[in-house]
């Protein structure tokens, strides 16, 4: 992925509010965006009357992550995974991912439903964490059912 593809790619995580973690790392060719946001962040940001082009792309973007997912509520995040095959250069909009952490009743794993916004692809899930933190969340990722996933982990405070 060229270093314009991975600017525009964090622009797009941390677009709708500021991030509570927003990390990139590669594992074998493959470059792994993680970002999560609050349902409380993605919330501010609906109400809001675009003024500017800016703005309302802002707008456009925390409307319909809102939407995303059946919804979140009040008290979650929104994961989101984004994935470019560095080899190809090409975004990976088809693949089995899933997520690890400990949630409020112990360890979970969360499967990421795929999702595109504004021609970007990525993979999401609204999530309920059990406090602040800090947290270790371990992304798992395969193209196939005959392939071993990939790990990619990210420590967030």
């Amino acid at each position: 992925m060229n270093r314009a593809r991975g600017i525009a790619v964090m622009f797009f995580i941390c677009i709708i509010a500021a991030p509570v973690a927003a990390q990139e790392k590669t594992v074998d060719n493959y470059v792994v965006n993680f970002g999560i946001l609050s349902w409380e962040q993605i919330q501010r940001d609906v109400p809001v009357k675009p003024a500017t082009h800016t703005e309302e792309y802002h707008y456009k973007m925390a409307r319909e992550t809102a939407k995303m997912h059946g919804g979140g509520k009040k008290g979650t995040y929104h994961i989101l995974v984004v994935i470019d095959d560095k080899n190809a250069g090409r975004r990976i909009d088809n693949a089995d991912v899933r997520v690890t952490f400990i949630g409020r009743f112990g360890p979970e794993t969360i499967k990421l439903q795929p999702m595109t916004m504004d021609g970007f692809a990525g993979f999401g899930q609204f999530v309920r964490l059990r406090n602040e933190g800090p947290y270790v969340f371990n992304v798992f990722f395969r193209f196939s059912d005959k392939e071993a996933f990939r790990e990619v982990r990210y420590a967030v405070q």
